[in-house]
Protein backbone atom coordinates (compact mmCIF):
# COMPACT_ATOMS: atom_id res chain seq x y z
CA UNK A 1 0.00 0.00 0.00
CA UNK A 2 1.14 3.55 -0.72
CA UNK A 3 2.30 5.35 2.42
CA UNK A 4 0.43 8.51 3.39
CA UNK A 5 2.35 11.54 4.60
CA UNK A 6 1.71 13.12 7.99
CA UNK A 7 0.21 15.21 9.50
CA UNK A 8 -2.91 13.27 8.64
CA UNK A 9 -6.55 13.30 9.73
CA UNK A 10 -9.67 11.32 8.83
CA UNK A 11 -13.28 11.42 10.03
CA UNK A 12 -14.74 9.24 7.24
CA UNK A 13 -17.16 11.95 6.14
CA UNK A 14 -16.15 11.53 2.49
CA UNK A 15 -15.32 7.82 2.42
CA UNK A 16 -12.85 5.38 3.91
CA UNK A 17 -9.83 7.40 2.79
CA UNK A 18 -6.53 5.52 2.80
CA UNK A 19 -7.80 2.67 4.97
CA UNK A 20 -8.09 -0.80 3.44
CA UNK A 21 -9.94 -3.95 4.40
CA UNK A 22 -7.74 -6.98 5.04
CA UNK A 23 -8.36 -9.86 2.65
CA UNK A 24 -7.67 -12.70 5.08
CA UNK A 25 -9.86 -11.81 8.05
CA UNK A 26 -13.39 -13.04 8.82
CA UNK A 27 -15.61 -9.95 8.58
CA UNK A 28 -15.23 -6.36 7.36
CA UNK A 29 -15.35 -2.89 8.79
CA UNK A 30 -18.33 -0.85 7.53
CA UNK A 31 -18.68 2.89 6.99
CA UNK A 32 -21.95 4.07 8.56
CA UNK A 33 -23.72 7.20 9.76
CA UNK A 34 -27.12 6.16 11.01
CA UNK A 35 -26.46 3.98 14.02
CA UNK A 36 -25.73 0.27 13.94
CA UNK A 37 -28.70 -2.04 13.32
CA UNK A 38 -28.27 -3.99 16.56
CA UNK A 39 -30.08 -2.66 19.63
CA UNK A 40 -28.03 -1.81 22.69
CA UNK A 41 -24.65 -1.72 20.97
CA UNK A 42 -22.74 0.52 18.59
CA UNK A 43 -22.83 4.33 18.23
CA UNK A 44 -25.79 6.33 16.94
CA UNK A 45 -23.57 8.81 15.08
CA UNK A 46 -19.93 9.70 14.57
CA UNK A 47 -17.77 11.49 17.11
CA UNK A 48 -16.55 14.03 14.54
CA UNK A 49 -19.42 14.54 12.13
CA UNK A 50 -21.91 11.90 11.05
CA UNK A 51 -19.82 9.05 9.67
CA UNK A 52 -17.64 6.44 11.35
CA UNK A 53 -16.22 2.96 10.72
CA UNK A 54 -17.61 0.04 12.69
CA UNK A 55 -17.68 -3.75 12.92
CA UNK A 56 -21.11 -5.41 12.91
CA UNK A 57 -20.87 -8.67 14.86
CA UNK A 58 -24.42 -10.00 14.35
CA UNK A 59 -24.90 -13.58 13.22
CA UNK A 60 -23.88 -16.66 15.17
CA UNK A 61 -21.10 -18.24 13.16
CA UNK A 62 -20.73 -15.26 10.83
CA UNK A 63 -20.26 -12.22 13.09
CA UNK A 64 -19.39 -14.06 16.29
CA UNK A 65 -17.73 -15.69 18.18
CA UNK A 66 -14.06 -14.88 17.68
CA UNK A 67 -14.42 -13.30 14.24
CA UNK A 68 -11.69 -10.88 13.19
CA UNK A 69 -12.00 -7.62 11.24
CA UNK A 70 -8.80 -5.80 10.22
CA UNK A 71 -8.47 -2.30 8.77
CA UNK A 72 -5.01 -1.10 7.77
CA UNK A 73 -3.10 1.80 6.21
CA UNK A 74 0.56 2.73 5.68
CA UNK A 75 2.04 6.06 6.81
CA UNK A 76 5.30 7.83 6.01
CA UNK A 77 6.74 9.13 9.28
CA UNK A 78 9.96 10.48 7.76
CA UNK A 79 10.78 13.90 9.14
CA UNK A 80 9.04 13.17 12.44
CA UNK A 81 10.69 12.72 15.83
CA UNK A 82 7.79 12.05 18.20
CA UNK A 83 4.70 11.15 16.17
CA UNK A 84 1.50 9.93 17.78
CA UNK A 85 -1.91 8.75 16.64
CA UNK A 86 -5.12 9.97 18.27
CA UNK A 87 -8.54 8.50 17.63
CA UNK A 88 -12.00 8.01 19.10
CA UNK A 89 -13.47 4.59 19.70
CA UNK A 90 -16.86 3.19 20.71
CA UNK A 91 -17.34 -0.23 22.29
CA UNK A 92 -20.62 -0.76 24.07
CA UNK A 93 -22.70 -3.87 24.74
CA UNK A 94 -23.02 -6.99 26.83
CA UNK A 95 -20.50 -8.96 24.77
CA UNK A 96 -17.80 -6.63 23.45
CA UNK A 97 -14.65 -8.41 22.31
CA UNK A 98 -11.34 -6.63 21.78
CA UNK A 99 -10.02 -3.72 19.74
CA UNK A 100 -6.29 -3.60 19.04
CA UNK A 101 -4.06 -1.05 17.36
CA UNK A 102 -1.03 -2.80 15.87
CA UNK A 103 2.00 -1.59 13.92
CA UNK A 104 4.39 -3.16 11.43
CA UNK A 105 7.41 -1.99 9.44
CA UNK A 106 7.31 -4.89 6.98
CA UNK A 107 3.58 -5.57 6.61
CA UNK A 108 4.01 -9.08 7.99
CA UNK A 109 5.04 -8.94 11.63
CA UNK A 110 2.81 -6.70 13.78
CA UNK A 111 3.43 -5.36 17.28
CA UNK A 112 0.50 -4.47 19.52
CA UNK A 113 0.53 -0.82 20.61
CA UNK A 114 -2.84 -0.47 22.34
CA UNK A 115 -5.81 -2.64 23.28
CA UNK A 116 -9.20 -2.55 25.02
CA UNK A 117 -11.51 -5.41 25.93
CA UNK A 118 -15.13 -5.46 27.03
CA UNK A 119 -17.70 -2.70 27.13
CA UNK A 120 -16.34 0.86 27.42
CA UNK A 121 -19.72 2.52 28.00
CA UNK A 122 -22.25 4.14 25.72
CA UNK A 123 -20.21 7.21 24.77
CA UNK A 124 -17.29 7.78 22.45
CA UNK A 125 -13.89 7.51 24.14
CA UNK A 126 -10.55 8.98 23.06
CA UNK A 127 -7.08 7.47 22.91
CA UNK A 128 -3.61 8.72 22.01
CA UNK A 129 -0.85 6.24 21.20
CA UNK A 130 2.86 7.01 20.93
CA UNK A 131 4.48 6.21 17.56
CA UNK A 132 7.94 7.61 18.31
CA UNK A 133 9.45 4.14 17.90
CA UNK A 134 8.58 4.42 14.20
CA UNK A 135 9.76 8.01 13.65
CA UNK A 136 11.65 8.42 10.40
CA UNK A 137 10.26 5.25 8.85
CA UNK A 138 7.20 3.91 7.07
CA UNK A 139 4.76 2.06 9.31
CA UNK A 140 1.59 0.09 8.63
CA UNK A 141 -1.09 0.62 11.28
CA UNK A 142 -3.88 -1.89 11.79
CA UNK A 143 -7.12 -1.63 13.74
CA UNK A 144 -8.00 -5.24 14.58
CA UNK A 145 -11.38 -5.99 16.14
CA UNK A 146 -12.37 -9.43 17.42
CA UNK A 147 -15.94 -10.34 18.35
CA UNK A 148 -16.88 -12.07 21.60
CA UNK A 149 -19.75 -14.43 22.44
CA UNK A 150 -22.84 -12.69 21.01
CA UNK A 151 -24.19 -9.97 18.72
CA UNK A 152 -24.10 -7.25 21.40
CA UNK A 153 -20.56 -6.13 20.77
CA UNK A 154 -20.26 -3.68 17.85
CA UNK A 155 -16.98 -1.72 17.80
CA UNK A 156 -16.39 1.63 16.03
CA UNK A 157 -13.61 4.17 15.37
CA UNK A 158 -13.66 7.80 14.21
CA UNK A 159 -11.75 11.09 14.23
CA UNK A 160 -8.26 9.75 13.49
CA UNK A 161 -5.17 11.97 13.37
CA UNK A 162 -1.42 11.38 13.15
CA UNK A 163 0.96 14.23 13.94
CA UNK A 164 3.93 15.24 16.04
CA UNK A 165 3.24 15.02 19.76
CA UNK A 166 1.44 18.20 20.72
CA UNK A 167 0.59 19.02 17.10
CA UNK A 168 -2.66 18.96 15.20
CA UNK A 169 -4.36 16.58 13.45
CA UNK A 170 10.24 -7.98 3.24
CA UNK A 171 13.05 -9.77 3.81
CA UNK A 172 15.34 -11.79 1.69
CA UNK A 173 15.28 -11.30 -2.01
CA UNK A 174 12.70 -8.72 -2.89
CA UNK A 175 8.99 -8.54 -3.54
CA UNK A 176 6.30 -6.82 -1.52
CA UNK A 177 4.17 -8.03 1.37
CA UNK A 178 0.46 -7.53 1.83
CA UNK A 179 -1.75 -7.28 4.91
CA UNK A 180 -2.05 -11.06 5.20
CA UNK A 181 1.66 -11.82 5.32
CA UNK A 182 1.88 -12.85 1.66
CA UNK A 183 5.06 -12.03 -0.27
CA UNK A 184 4.23 -10.99 -3.83
CA UNK A 185 6.38 -10.47 -6.92
CA UNK A 186 9.42 -12.33 -5.58
CA UNK A 187 12.25 -13.43 -7.87
CA UNK A 188 15.64 -15.10 -7.51
CA UNK A 189 18.52 -16.38 -9.60
CA UNK A 190 19.27 -20.09 -9.89
CA UNK A 191 20.58 -21.53 -6.63
CA UNK A 192 19.74 -18.42 -4.56
CA UNK A 193 17.54 -18.27 -1.45
CA UNK A 194 14.83 -15.72 -0.77
CA UNK A 195 14.22 -15.86 2.98
CA UNK A 196 11.06 -14.73 4.78
CA UNK A 197 10.33 -14.90 8.51
CA UNK A 198 6.93 -15.17 10.22
CA UNK A 199 6.05 -14.82 13.88
CA UNK A 200 3.74 -17.66 14.97
CA UNK A 201 1.42 -16.58 17.83
CA UNK A 202 0.86 -18.88 20.78
CA UNK A 203 -2.24 -21.01 20.32
CA UNK A 204 -1.94 -21.30 16.53
CA UNK A 205 -3.55 -24.58 15.50
CA UNK A 206 -2.36 -24.73 11.89
CA UNK A 207 0.36 -22.95 9.92
CA UNK A 208 0.28 -23.17 6.13
CA UNK A 209 3.23 -21.89 4.05
CA UNK A 210 2.88 -22.09 0.28
CA UNK A 211 4.26 -20.74 -2.99
CA UNK A 212 2.40 -20.46 -6.29
CA UNK A 213 2.47 -18.86 -9.71
CA UNK A 214 5.30 -17.49 -11.78
CA UNK A 215 7.73 -19.29 -14.05
CA UNK A 216 10.66 -21.62 -13.54
CA UNK A 217 10.93 -24.28 -10.83
CA UNK A 218 11.02 -22.77 -7.34
CA UNK A 219 11.54 -24.97 -4.27
CA UNK A 220 10.01 -24.32 -0.86
CA UNK A 221 12.04 -24.91 2.31
CA UNK A 222 10.54 -24.22 5.76
CA UNK A 223 12.25 -24.52 9.13
CA UNK A 224 11.05 -23.47 12.56
CA UNK A 225 13.28 -21.36 14.84
CA UNK A 226 16.13 -21.14 12.31
CA UNK A 227 16.82 -20.37 8.67
CA UNK A 228 16.49 -23.42 6.41
CA UNK A 229 19.27 -24.72 4.21
CA UNK A 230 19.30 -27.30 1.43
CA UNK A 231 20.23 -29.94 4.00
CA UNK A 232 18.43 -28.70 7.14
CA UNK A 233 14.68 -28.05 7.05
CA UNK A 234 11.36 -29.14 8.58
CA UNK A 235 9.47 -29.29 5.29
CA UNK A 236 10.63 -29.52 1.68
CA UNK A 237 7.91 -30.77 -0.76
CA UNK A 238 10.35 -31.32 -3.66
CA UNK A 239 7.81 -30.97 -6.48
CA UNK A 240 8.18 -29.82 -10.06
CA UNK A 241 6.89 -26.36 -10.86
CA UNK A 242 6.06 -23.50 -8.51
CA UNK A 243 3.12 -24.80 -6.49
CA UNK A 244 4.30 -26.21 -3.17
CA UNK A 245 2.78 -26.22 0.33
CA UNK A 246 3.99 -27.02 3.85
CA UNK A 247 1.43 -27.51 6.62
CA UNK A 248 2.24 -27.65 10.34
CA UNK A 249 -0.28 -28.68 12.99
CA UNK A 250 0.04 -26.95 16.40
CA UNK A 251 3.31 -25.21 15.45
CA UNK A 252 5.72 -24.03 18.13
CA UNK A 253 5.21 -20.30 18.91
CA UNK A 254 7.99 -18.03 17.70
CA UNK A 255 9.69 -17.55 14.33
Amino acid sequence: ATATAVPYSESFEGGTGVWNQASCDDIDWTRDANGTPSSGTGPSSGSAGSWYMYVEVSGNGTGYPNKDADLFAAFDLSGTSSPEISFDYHANGNAVGTLNLDASTDGVNFVNLWTISGSQGGNWNSATVDLSGYAGSTVTLRFAATSASSWQGDIAIDNLSIAESGGGGGGGGGGTTDDCGNANGISASTGAFNQYTWNVPAGTQELVVSISGGTGDADLYVRQAAAPTTSSYDCRPYLNGNNETCTFQNPTPGT
